[in-house]
Order: structure tokens, then C-alpha cells, then sequence
């Protein structure tokens, strides 16, 4: 298990009662509005693409130029939430932002969502991109996704930071669902979710995939 971490430069904020990304960066959308000005004006914006991986299309984003970093945002939300990683890594990387599968833009296939897959899948699009190695700047489940990158394919992830990842069940707070939480968070974002979704009535289901990982995964120890 140690192995991997010999080889990375592992920046891991664990966050015991860490739960959903959604958009808890910068709720109600905040400075997402001035992330779409930089991106047209002068954020070096490289225009976005489908790519077909594991029996999903992923939507993604590219901007700057300069050693590849890919932005992984959190549970049920989509790229615009990690508007400031964006903003910030492409002034000297070529940023990678991409729709985890069955979120935002990106389709979802038949059967769970896991983090294996959502792992697996990022590999895939490292593949088709090309991309031999890659920085990872995950948020929440971006970042336990990256720890599964990490951990299974180590000489793919040069770098990662995990910002509120988990990598254990046991750092979920089951008290947070008594709260409301978990649908506050989803009920702000499914207007951005109607919007661009490939299938809008898919919501529904994506809520209770996603419920249903993150109270039963991950379990790296």
C-alpha cells in the first residue's frame, strides 16, 4: 500500500465529515459567472470535445499550456465548480477539466458508479488524450478518484492533491444525511444539471448512484 506513495508527491487534506462536492466550492454559483468572462476574454480556453471511454462520453474542457494537470470535481456537480483550480493551474499547465460520467455533460452507463470506474475511466481519457503522465487536482470524490488513479496506475499520476477526500466509508458522517444535506446539495444542482445533461431525467437515478457510493466506498486501507 506505502509503495505508490514512494513515487508521488501526495498532498491529501482528509476531511473526516467530508461527503458531497456538489457545489460546495462556491455555492449558489458563485464566481462561476466570472469563470465563463476569463474563459472567453483570456483564460486561454482550448475549446471542449466528447470522449468515448468505458461505454460513456465524457465532456472535456482544456485551457493553457505546460505540463498536463487534470481537475477532478466532486460528487453530483460538474467542472465549473473548480473554476478557481482553472483559473489558477492555467497560467503555466495545460489543464485537463472534465465531467465525471453520469455528471453535467458526461453520460453514465448501466449499473453503479464506483470510483474504480470513475478511476478507470480517467486513464482512459489519459490514453485517448495522449497523455502518458499527469498532475491530478481532485475535490472531494475528485480527490478519492485520483487516489485510485494513484494507487492502481502510480506511473500515471506524477502528482496529487486531494482536497476533502476520504479514503475510507468510515470518513463519511452519517449524521449529514439526517441534516438535509445530501438533498439541499442536490437540489442545487440540478438546475445546471437540466440544462446541459445529455438526459435531464436521468437525475433522479444519478442521486441515488451517488448515494449509494459514497456511503458504501472507498475502502483503500
Amino acid at each position: 500500500m506505502r509503495r505508490w506513495l514512494v513515487a508521488l508527491v501526495v498532498v491529501v487534506v482528509l476531511a473526516a465529515g467530508a461527503v458531497f462536492g456538489f457545489v460546495a466550492i462556491n455555492r449558489s454559483n458563485f464566481g462561476i459567472p466570472g469563470f465563463y468572462v476569463w474563459k472567453t476574454v483570456g483564460g486561454q480556453y482550448h475549446g471542449s470535445r466528447r470522449v468515448s471511454v468505458n461505454g460513456v462520453s465524457l465532456y472535456v474542457e482544456t485551457y493553457g499550456s505546460g505540463p498536463p494537470v487534470l481537475v477532478l470535481h466532486g460528487a453530483g456537480a460538474f467542472l465549473e465548480t473548480m473554476h478557481y483550480f482553472i483559473e489558477g493551474l492555467a497560467a503555466d499547465h495545460t489543464v485537463i477539466a472534465v465531467d465525471s460520467r453520469g455528471q453535467g455533460r458526461s453520460t453514465d452507463a448501466a449499473g453503479p458508479i464506483t470510483y474504480a470506474a470513475m478511476g478507470s475511466d480517467m486513464i482512459a481519457l489519459l490514453d485517448a488524450l495522449q497523455i502518458k503522465q499527469a498532475d491530478v487536482v481532485g475535490w472531494s470524490d475528485g480527490g478519492i478518484i485520483g487516489l485510485d488513479m494513484a494507487m492502481k496506475h502510480p506511473g500515471r499520476v506524477r502528482r496529487l492533491v486531494a482536497i476533502g477526500a476520504n479514503y475510507d466509508v468510515k470518513g463519511l458522517e452519517p449524521k449529514v444525511f439526517a441534516t438535509g444535506f445530501f438533498d439541499q446539495e442536490a437540489q442545487d444542482v440540478k438546475p445546471f444539471y437540466d440544462a446541459v445533461a445529455p438526459d435531464p431525467k436521468h437525475f433522479s437515478v444519478l442521486i441515488k448512484k451517488i448515494e449509494h457510493m459514497v456511503t458504501t466506498e472507498p475502502h483503500y486501507t
